[in-house]
């Protein structure tokens, strides 16, 4: 009886990588979706690896490791298979079983569960709701303090002759105070306070939260901005040593404060606008 001769074609594919593969795997009887399921090696992997496509595989390391368990899911030595395809993609002649261990894929007992991504997730947008709640509870005025903040004319008492407010101005006005414009600007807090930096079109360039004693200097850029915050009564703003009028009603938001040198020099030396008293004429 004649042996059989095995065709010259089969014994080279045999001899490559992906031949010992393919040939293991169809004596094992197992297709490439059962070795994909098995592995966790992605399909395309396994398929590439069995037809020696070496431009679809990954770099060394990572082809490597995909063929590991492709070797240990059919039966063949998988150090040797390993190797032999780090040489391929590589060109390395010593691999490292360190570097090999390192693009294992990953198992999945380590991989977080879907619930445990689920609650992180509820976490983070309560979390997210809740500062937008904080956030605008603090820059909404109390409607009390509004009415409080309203001043009150009162005609308890008759005034036969009634106060001209340019002279009630003009006396209320003391000598004005010589501020030096590049003196530094300091934003402080007298208790814990929110202010934000505003360009022109209204939109937040800079903000920050000062506790109680703390300050900020304006950088240069800066002073073309305007300020806006919800508590004038806990924010000062100084131009050198000198200080400027408290911006607005007590727990009020106030926008629009410009913060050059000119508009804070504006500031300090313009007393506040006089009330007139009404007139009351007496009843026959």
């Amino acid at each position: 009886m004649e042996k059989e001769e095995v065709a010259p074609e089969t014994e080279q594919v045999e001899k490559t990588v992906g031949g010992k593969l393919r040939a293991a795997r169809e004596v094992s009887g197992k297709s490439l979706v059962e070795i994909a399921a098995q592995t966790r090696v992605p399909l395309r992997m396994l398929d590439a690896l069995e037809r020696d496509a070496i431009s679809e595989l990954p770099p060394g390391p990572y082809a490597a490791g995909f063929a590991r368990n492709f070797a240990r899911a059919v039966g063949l030595d998988p150090q040797n298979i390993a190797s032999e395809v780090l040489v391929v993609t590589q060109g390395v002649s010593t691999p490292s079983a360190y570097a090999l261990d390192l693009f294992e894929p990953v198992a999945t007992n380590r991989v977080p569960t879907r619930a445990l991504a689920w609650t992180a997730t509820i976490i983070a947008v309560a979390l997210f709701v809740a500062y937008m709640v904080w956030k605008s509870w603090l820059m909404t005025p109390d409607a009390s303090d509004e009415r409080a903040a309203t001043p009150e004319v009162t005609s308890a008492t008759p005034s036969a002759t009634p106060v001209n407010p340019a002279v009630a101005a003009a006396t209320a006005a003391g000598p004005t105070i010589a501020v030096d414009p590049s003196a530094p600007v300091r934003i402080a807090a007298s208790e814990r306070v929110w202010f934000s930096l505003e360009d022109a079109g209204g939109r937040s360039q800079f903000d920050l939260t000062l506790e109680g004693g703390e300050f900020y200097t304006l950088k240069p850029a800066q002073r073309s901005l305007t300020l806006r915050t919800g508590r004038p009564q806990s924010l000062r703003i100084l131009v050198g040593e000198t200080r400027v009028p408290q911006l607005g009603a007590n727990d009020a938001v106030v926008s629009g404060v410009a913060l050059d040198p000119a508009s804070l020099m504006q500031r300090i030396n313009t007393p506040p606008l006089a009330v007139p008293v009404p007139t009351v004429t007496a009843q026959p």
